[in-house]
Order: structure tokens, then sequence, then C-alpha cells
């Protein structure tokens, strides 16, 4: 583990560590980018893992050998042993498995950091797109453990029942179903779903956008910015956070079993392909975890 810097550091010697992982979570970015095989050969993938700790920096004190832990890099989690920066792992309870905390690093800590800069919740109309996705189904949990009032936007009916049972007050079809203003938007769809999410903000609303898991553009046409509400569009830029936090805090949660981690898939690490598939196809509305032995 690594306190700053590179990813490799300057000194790796006194500053790194490795984890031997336990359980990997896969998703669908990451997954979709190795089926493009646009990368150099030898690139390791990978981004949420959980394991145990074999060896620390002189200057790493968050964490020790022995220790249980999960976390989260850009690159490097497809193997039996990654480096990770000391701020970005964080120690998982007693009572949490190595896959339930693998399920954590990216979809729910991105929801976490989405409503963490939108501020507090309580009383608040929030639209979630995408929601039967990874991040979109903690986002709902989130959203409704901060008191908002939850509305989440959907391709189909299919998981209607489900949602609402994750917590959704209301289930759309589409953002263009929306009825009445929503107060923030976290919206991972792009295209015409933003277009719409956006035009579904009141006065002075917040969309912060994660992704385009459409793949199509988002055109606004003309006089659909005119009027006389104000509304805002952020960016997300995870880059700018470190995990450590967020992590435990949604650790404590999981704990204390307010979330439930919607793991829908489990096997052994060489069962990889399998799993893949099911998120390519969309035939997996859930977390899928690879154990490694």
């Amino acid at each position: 583990m690594h306190e700053g810097g590179s990813l490799l550091g300057e000194n790796p010697g006194s500053a790194l560590s490795g984890n031997q992982h336990k359980a990997i979570s896969i998703n669908y970015g990451e997954t979709r980018r190795a089926s493009n095989k646009k990368d150099p050969e030898g690139l390791l993938l990978g981004w949420d893992t959980a394991g145990i700790v074999e060896d620390v920096g002189a200057r790493v004190t968050n964490v020790k050998p022995g220790d249980r832990v999960v976390s989260r890099n850009v690159l490097g989690g497809w193997a039996q042993y990654r480096v990770a920066h000391a701020q970005d792992v964080a120690i998982i309870p007693e009572t949490v498995s190595f896959g339930e905390a693998s399920t954590l690093p990216t979809a729910a800590v991105t929801a976490y950091l989405v409503f963490q800069r939108f501020g507090a919740l309580l009383g608040k109309r929030v639209l979630i797109t995408g929601a039967s996705g990874g991040v979109g189904r903690f986002a709902i949990q989130l959203a409704k453990l901060g008191g908002a009032t939850v509305v989440g936007s959907v391709g189909s009916d299919r998981y209607v029942d489900e949602l609402k049972a994750l917590g959704a007050d209301e289930i759309v079809i589409g953002a263009q179903n929306v009825t009445g203003r929503v107060d923030r938007v976290l919206e991972s769809v792009g295209g015409e779903e933003l277009f719409n999410a956006f035009q579904a903000l009141d006065d002075g609303g917040l969309l912060q956008t994660i992704g385009g898991a459409s793949g199509l553009p988002t055109t606004f046409p003309a006089g659909s910015l005119l009027g006389d509400r104000t509304r805002t569009i952020v960016p997300h830029r995870s880059t700018e956070h470190r995990y450590a936090r967020p992590l435990a805090e949604l650790l404590q949660l999981v704990a204390a079993r307010k979330i439930d981690l919607g793991i829908k898939w489990t096997g052994d690490w060489s069962q990889y392909d399998e799993a893949a598939e099911l998120l390519l196809n969309r035939k997996l509305a859930g977390k899928a975890v690879l154990e490694v032995a």
C-alpha cells in the first residue's frame, strides 16, 4: 500500500505493500474494457478486491500484515496479489465476508461520493437513472437512508418490485416519465436519458453524471436551456477522492445489515468468462463475485 504519489511510488522499498486476494468483484465497465481487447498485452485490469495484507511500507500506519482489507485501484485487481494506496484501503469487520466487502469499492463508493457532494438529502426528491445497475442499487439504498424520496428510472419493468424493496418510492420507465420536479439526479445512462433527467430538475437542482452506459450522445435542443430555473450539471471526478473513509463507513452499514449488497452470482476465479458473459449481456442485475483460492 502506498501513502501517496503514483501507483508504484518513488521508493517501493519503504512505501509499498501487497494484498493477497480472497475475493474479486467485477463490474460492467472493466469487463467491457477487457472484452474490447484494445489494451496492451499483459496489462492487468481489475478494480475491486478484498484480501489479506501481506506487507506494508515503513510509512503505512492504518493497516498491518494479516489485516482483512478491501481496496480499490484503477488496475491490477485480477490477480492473486496487488499493490494498493494505503489511503484506498479499509479494514473489513469480522462479521463481513471478503466477497461482501469486494462489492463496495466502485459501485457503492461512487454513489456515496455523489451524495456527499449533494449534501443533506433529508426531504429532497432524488432521481436515480440506471437504477437497476450496480451503482443504482446502492444509490437507492443510500439516498433512502439519507431521508430522501427516491425515484428510480429503468429501461423496463423487469426489476420494479425488487427496486422498490430496496427503498425506491417510485419507479419510472425512462426519465421522460417522471412527474413533478426533482431536487437531485444521479445520472449514469447518458443520451436522451440525461437530457430528460435534466429537464426534470427543479430550480436550484443538481445533476451529477457518473458515466454513459447507453454509449449515446446527449443533445440539448435549441431553447431547452432557457427559462426561469437554475440547474447545474456536475461531472464526477473519482480521482479527487481517496477510498479509505467511504469504504470504512459503508462497511459499517454492511456489518449492521442496513445495505443489501445484491450479490447475484458467486464462483471461482476460473469461471470469469461465465460471469463476464452475464454482465456484458445485461443478464445479471446485481454484483458478481469471484473467489480466489
